[in-house]
């Protein structure tokens, strides 16, 4: 029984221990299969990262060349459109200094079609503007431009159009304030000051305000002397009646530019307001013996003979100017007339000279001076209406050193028409500009009475 009972449990333990082992071999079946899926899942997982980052990095690939290509392409655009912008505001210039306003503007407008913000542009658009006495319209695209600006020059380039702009309107004071409102965004640009400060002294001049000229032409010389600074200044100092100095600046002045006939002629004026008469008549004597013998130089040694009341010598001159082309010496014969009370012949040169001259060709300057001549002799003869018209055409060329004769003749001119009313605006304005001309007080006072 023990033998059997023995026997019959060591078959039961051999049993037991196949069975145990059949389930450990199971187990590590299984094990050995989850490890293997574990590493089939790891080795999944790792291949679908790499593909994901080769994805990725071949996506980024795409978007970095698109973008380069996008770059490439909007920079080609861009400068397509500076150089495009760049060539109309060239053309536009090249208009505008022949001229042509209209198709300036037109230009100018196209290049701003490709750079709405550009301040040159609009600056440009402006000066278009003041060329076409168009005024309102051109200061909105200065003001317009100084709000663009991108550095100081711009910003002072747009207050001087500004400047302009109030000045050709008259609005002397706001003009002063634009001015140095660019002369502080200039403090660098001594060429900007220069220009600045030239036209700032016209304004001052135009109203009345020549202490303040004197000290801004004074302002110019210290940047650059020049003879026609000198003179300018000249000028001021004899309007002042400082006549020694106004000497002083006009014979610096004489030594810069020897053959400027004009110095000359105002250096005579200062010394004769001075009763240095011999010196004055020295002055004209040497001015006439000079070599020139140009159209230009004769036209010059005609107005200095007048000078003289050598009206015989100041003919000769003139005919030797015509004889040499130069049409304004027309002026000069009309002006030698006028000084013989010869108003008939007078008006024939004049009539002759805006016959045969295109007076847009002319300085402003002189063709203002040829319309304030032509307008007194036109009074003179009764011409009331075209004397006016004349008038108008020389304010127009916005020259203001002419400005006060004109508006003073245009005064006069519509009294004699009856158009009291204009006349007397007129005549208001006038005053307030030049409060120091008596004639054109007792002329406002008289028309006054008549409205």
């Amino acid at each position: 029984m023990p033998q059997n009972s023995s026997g019959h449990g060591s078959s039961d333990r051999d049993r037991i221990k196949n069975i145990t082992e059949q389930v450990d071999e199971a187990s590590s079946e299984r094990a050995e299969r989850r490890q293997a899926r574990q590493a089939h899942m790891k080795s999944l997982e790792k291949r679908r990262k790499i593909r994901a980052r080769r994805k990725l990095r071949s996506f980024i690939t795409v978007c970095l060349v698109c973008l380069i290509i996008a770059g490439c392409v909007l920079s080609v655009m861009l400068l397509r459109s500076v150089r495009s912008g760049s060539n109309h505001d060239a053309a536009g210039i090249s208009a505008y200094e022949g001229g042509d306003y209209e198709e300036a503007l037109k230009e100018f407008n196209q290049a701003l079609s490709y750079d709405s913000d550009n301040a040159d542009y609009l600056t440009h658009i402006g000066m278009a503007y003041v060329g076409q006495k168009a005024y309102e319209e051109a200061l909105g695209n200065f003001r317009q431009a100084l709000d663009s600006a991108a550095d100081e020059r711009q910003k002072a380039l747009a207050a001087r159009g500004e400047g302009l702009a109030l000045m050709y309107q008259g609005e002397y004071e706001k003009s002063q304030e634009a001015f140095e409102q660019a002369l502080g965004y200039a403090a660098d640009d001594k060429d900007i000051q220069a220009d600045v400060l030239s036209y700032e002294v016209q304004a001052l001049k135009a109203a009345g305000q020549n202490e303040k000229a004197v000290d801004a032409c004074t302002k110019l010389i210290s940047l650059s002397d020049s003879a026609d600074r000198r003179v300018m200044r000249g000028m001021l100092y004899e309007e002042l009646k400082q006549y020694d100095k106004a000497e002083e600046d006009l014979n610096t002045a004489a030594g810069m530019s020897r053959k400027d006939y004009s110095i000359y002629l105002s250096l005579y004026d200062v010394l004769s307001a001075q009763g240095k008469k011999d010196q004055a008549e020295a002055v004209l004597n040497d001015a006439v013996s000079m070599a020139g013998s140009s159209g230009k130089d004769c036209f010059y040694k005609g107005l200095l003979y007048c000078r003289m009341s050598d009206y015989a010598h100041a003919g000769e001159m003139f005919d030797k100017a015509l004889d040499k082309g130069y049409e304004p010496a027309l002026l000069g014969k009309g002006q030698a007339a006028m000084e013989q009370k010869d108003t008939g012949s007078a008006e024939k040169y004049y009539a002759q000279f805006f016959e045969n001259e295109s007076v847009d060709k002319l300085s402003p300057g002189l063709a203002a001076r040829a319309c304030s001549q032509y307008a007194a002799c036109l009074i003179e003869k009764g011409d009331y209406e075209k004397a006016s018209q004349m008038c108008q055409k020389g304010l127009d060329l916005n020259d203001t050193g002419s400005e006060q004769a004109l508006t003073f003749n245009l005064i006069v001119s519509y009294e004699h028409l009856g158009k009291w009313e204009d006349a007397c605006n007129l005549a208001k304005s006038y005053t307030e500009k030049y409060p120091d001309d008596e004639a054109g007080k007792k002329e406002y006072t008289f028309l006054q009475t008549r409205v």
